[in-house]
């Protein structure tokens, strides 16, 4: 195997033409895929970056007949009416996005920041790195002024002090006691928001439905399914159009229903079937590099057949010949891979000129081990399909019939002809 791999590499350094097409090609190709796998998998196929992140559900009101069949919201009503009616969930929350003033070095700045029920942290088991977390008294209105801040701002605004817990900051001009300061590696949905404060409801709040202007979130119980949440929020539903006789019609004529589906889907929805027809079309760019390199190949393995006539001759057999062609694709499979992981680096910073940044999760994209398997693996393939091509040439073979066909015609004969008629339909 040794000696056939030094073999292969000796051979492409005096064939460098041939093997420079074949390496600028694939590193193309490979590129392209590679960059656009890490995108796809670091924005859909990976969980979000919290504690089980599979086992937490949305709960998003929808009302396909009025417009709103893509809506992600719910109402304080609805999480009051769940929180004691669906048992498949160990924990719920709620969270809303708001945008505060904040005096950073004595200039206001306007700050993301998010609103969370006091039971958020705990359902995301997730701990403050100093202080501590929302008391659930602190979800009552009148004693809701409290503010954990990210690592980023704690950083920013007291230069990673930590007697900064207890202090007061002013947000949008009221004062906020800080209780907290989450970890640098955390963050959730949104990894802007730089500040989380609590939800403190009415109690004309907790009793309204429809108006959806807050995230409904849930964890499963150990053994518990979608399925069963979903079953217990449409009985919650039915039991609340019974109870609102005055909105029935109304509610029931625009589609009403609550879609109960992974967490993920609320970043991911718009834009998962637009990468995954993204990942299939540089899957088609791939497959149309190694089919041009399909002609390389068979002009190659026409000039090689009187060498491959000789080898069969003094004895060499299919699995010998089949080993050596593999290895000699490998060589420049495995160099074009490399060149395309750099490729791919430098794909994904020019996709980030065009607007990359604004894909949910882009924070999330890197090229990592799992990536750089993923080019092997695709390389790998790639020299098995030149290899099947270039077996064409040697089975069946003798040298009797490579110097016949040689001499025939100069360029491999019929064999190569028919091979390359289908490579041109291919193409």
């Amino acid at each position: 195997m040794l000696r056939d791999l030094l073999y292969a590499i000796r051979l492409q350094s005096k064939e460098w033409r041939y093997a420079g097409m074949v390496m600028l090609t694939l590193a193309i190709c490979l590129g392209a895929n590679i960059a656009v796998f890490s995108v796809v998998r670091g924005v859909v196929l990976e969980p979000l970056p919290v504690y089980d992140a599979d086992r937490i559900v949305l709960m998003a009101n929808r009302y396909p007949k009025a417009g709103a069949e893509t809506s992600n919201q719910s109402s304080v009503g609805d999480y009051y009416d769940r929180l004691q009616a669906v048992t498949a969930l160990e924990q719920q929350g709620m969270f809303q996005f708001q945008n505060q003033t904040v005096d950073t070095n004595s200039i206001p700045e306007q700050v993301r920041g998010m609103a969370v029920t006091p039971s958020m942290f705990p359902l995301l088991h997730a701990r403050p790195a100093i202080g501590r977390s929302f008391l659930e008294s602190e979800g009552e209105q009148g004693k809701e002024r409290k503010v954990i801040l990210s690592y980023a701002l704690w950083r920013e605004m007291f230069a990673g002090d930590r007697a900064a817990v207890g202090r007061t900051l002013r947000l949008s001009g009221y004062p906020y006691m800080i209780v907290g300061v989450m970890p640098q590696s955390f963050h959730f949905v949104n990894p802007k928001v730089r500040f989380w404060v609590p939800l403190a409801f009415s109690a004309e709040q907790k009793k309204t439905h429809h108006n959806n202007n807050w995230v409904h979130i849930g964890r499963l119980k150990p053994g518990a399914t979608i399925e069963q949440v979903q079953q217990q929020v449409n009985a919650v539903n039915a039991m609340n159009l019974d109870r609102y006789p005055a909105l029935r019609e109304v509610i029931i004529n625009a589609g009403f229903h609550t879609a109960v589906e992974p967490l993920k889907n609320l970043l991911i929805r718009d834009v998962k079937n637009t990468l995954y027809f993204l990942w299939a079309g540089a899957g088609f760019v791939l497959l149309i590099g190694l089919v041009n390199l399909a002609s390389l190949v068979i002009a190659r393995s026409s000039a090689r057949v009187r060498e491959m006539g000789t080898r069969i001759a003094l004895g060499a057999d299919t699995w010998q010949i089949g080993r050596q062609i593999f290895l000699e694709n490998f060589v420049l499979s495995l160099v074009g891979c490399a060149v395309g992981l750099v490729a791919g680096f430098g794909v994904l910073q020019a996709l980030s000129a065009v607007g990359l940044q604004e894909l949910p999760r882009i924070d999330e994209v890197r090229i990592d081990a799992i990536v750089v398997l993923f080019g092997l693996a695709v390389a790998i393939l790639s020299s098995l399909f030149l290899t099947l091509l270039h077996a064409l040439f040697v089975s069946r073979l003798s040298l009797s019939t490579a110097v016949r066909e040689i001499g025939r015609t100069g360029a491999g004969g019929r064999r190569s002809t028919w091979i390359r008629r289908l490579v041109v339909m291919a193409q």
